[in-house]
């Protein structure tokens, strides 16, 4: 994702396993198996590819045509809302799912994962009369707790979705906004403390230690 901090930047370096360890943990919370398959073979090496180019534009029709892009760009910011940090689409994780499904996963995952971005402009369509990136956020956020509940939606569909957010989360938490942004990152540790305040709005730890 875009200017995710590199090993030299940094002066160390954390190998691809403890990189991997820790967006399994992040991950676990969206889908253990979404996360098993979505870290599976170059998962890592392409996503830091993809940090260091530019953004993508909507209309990059790779895999997923450009009236499809529009969805998933409604889909991802469903997932991950602009609040006091970037949203998804702001990190570009609409591009990113693209770049990781074309470049590091299976003819039928990428099919998969276009049927579930249609599926849900369908199911929207059918019962709201408008495509999904045209309903309001709070009509946005209940389609796709139907979906989670699968309500309307099939086990199958479902299953989709875990791993089309799973990726979401997979490139939001490796952008720079996500590491820096959206959790916490302590450069230097500053020695053990048992004990310190936290409470609801406390942010996780960060990943730029991986970087």
């Amino acid at each position: 994702m875009s200017k995710v901090v590199t090993d030299t930047q940094k002066g160390n370096h954390i190998n691809n396993d403890a990189r991997r360890a820790f967006l399994q943990q992040a991950l676990g919370a969206v889908c253990v198996t979404a996360s098993a398959s979505i870290l599976s073979g170059c998962s890592l090496e392409v996503a830091d590819e993809f940090a260091a180019t530019p953004t993508k534009p909507s209309s990059d029709t790779t895999l997923f045509s450009e009236p499809q892009m529009t969805t998933l760009f409604a889909i991802v910011d469903t997932i991950l809302p602009r609040t006091d940090t970037p949203s998804a689409s702001d990190v570009n994780c609409h591009g990113f799912v693209q770049n990781q499904l074309t470049r590091c996963h299976t003819a039928e995952q990428q099919a998969s994962t276009v049927a579930i971005v249609n599926q849900i402009n369908q199911v929207s369509t059918a019962n709201h009369k408008k495509p999904f990136a045209l309903l309001d956020k709070q009509q946005q956020n209940a389609l796709l707790q139907d979906l989670e509940a699968k309500r309307g939606f099939s086990d199958e569909d479902a299953q989709h979705f875990s791993f089309l957010k799973a990726l979401v989360v997979f490139g939001y938490f490796t952008s720079e906004a996500g590491a820096t942004k959206a959790l916490t990152y302590q450069a230097v540790p500053g020695g053990f403390k048992g004990s310190i305040p936290a409470n609801a709005q406390t942010k996780s730890w960060g990943s730029l230690d991986y970087y």
